[in-house]
């Protein structure tokens, strides 16, 4: 086992300088060291150890940093009910008017336009209701530039709103519609009072001289009676000497001279009128001319 050992070294040393070891076999062995005769020193020489194996180190991944998300301005979610509506051709125009079912209206009604499914399409198309107020006396409104398309319209009388009427308005047309409401009862006339009759003269009678019954041409005088009551006074008297129902005199203050020509029977008829401008109920009697 020595021996191996001692030859082992001897190469080493015989391959790196070129010195040979000579090992002589004895019972104690002796090794000699023969120098070449020309001995020229080596370079130091250049060791080179084996790089030890190791295991590659696993390389590390380091997880790629995500890429931003672009940033999205959202867009408002289309109205898909707005799609009912004609919003490129020419607008239209509603006119409500507001009728009393067995009555009448009382004070201001407030009427409210809306858009069916909520489509916001009203009011320069902010909204989906637009309102008017129709004042006491003027029981209609109008809607301008509605655009074409399906709507209810309902009427609020006195804090109650009544209930949809639906309605579809085409476009550069008017719609009418008319709701009837509830109303009011209509109110009793005022009766118109009864002037008080101012009061009137009397007619009491006439008096004929010298006879009421006499040969024709008869010439008579008529002499009015009267009293004025409570008219104040006595303006004068107006005359009908035939009874024909024309009068044939002014208002006269004075008794009248009148001759009947032909032969017949007259009616002489007299009114009173009095100071205050009332006439009194007329009176007659009977004149016969044979």
């Amino acid at each position: 086992m020595f021996q191996k050992l001692i030859a082992v070294i001897a190469a080493f040393f015989t391959s790196l300088w070129g010195i040979k070891v000579l090992v002589l076999p004895s019972p104690t062995p002796q090794t000699y060291l023969e120098m070449p005769s020309k001995f020229t020193p080596l370079a130091s020489p250049t060791v080179f150890f084996p790089r030890p194996i190791t295991s590659p180190t696993p390389k590390s991944i380091q997880p790629s940093s995500p890429k931003p998300s672009p940033t999205l301005t959202p867009t408002p979610a289309s109205n898909t009910s707005s799609s009912v509506y004609n919003l490129t051709s020419a607008t239209g125009a509603v006119k409500v008017l507001i009728s009393a079912q067995g009555g009448v209206l009382v004070g201001d009604q407030i009427v409210e336009l809306k858009a069916q499914s909520g489509a916001k399409v009203l009011v320069n198309k902010s909204t989906d209701v637009d309102t008017r107020i129709a004042r006491q006396g003027t029981p209609e409104v109008i809607f301008s530039t509605v655009p074409p398309g399906p709507y209810s319209v309902r009427v609020k009388y006195k804090a109650d709103w009544g209930g949809y009427f639906n309605l579809n308005v085409s476009s550069a047309q008017q719609t009418v519609t008319t709701v009837t409401v509830s109303g009011d009862p209509a109110p009793s006339p005022t009766p118109t009072p009864t002037p008080t009759p101012l009061p009137k003269p009397v007619c009491i009678g006439i008096t004929v001289y010298p006879t009421s019954t006499g040969p024709a041409p008869l010439s008579v005088i008529l002499q009015p009676n009267a009293s004025s009551g409570s008219a104040g006074g006595i303006s004068g008297y107006q005359w009908d000497f035939t009874g024909d129902g024309s009068w044939d005199t002014g208002i006269s203050p004075d008794a009248q001279n009148y001759t009947y020509s032909s032969i017949g029977i007259y009616t002489a008829i007299l009114r009173v009128l009095g100071t205050n401008g009332q006439y009194s109920d007329s009176c007659q009697t009977t004149i016969t001319a044979q």
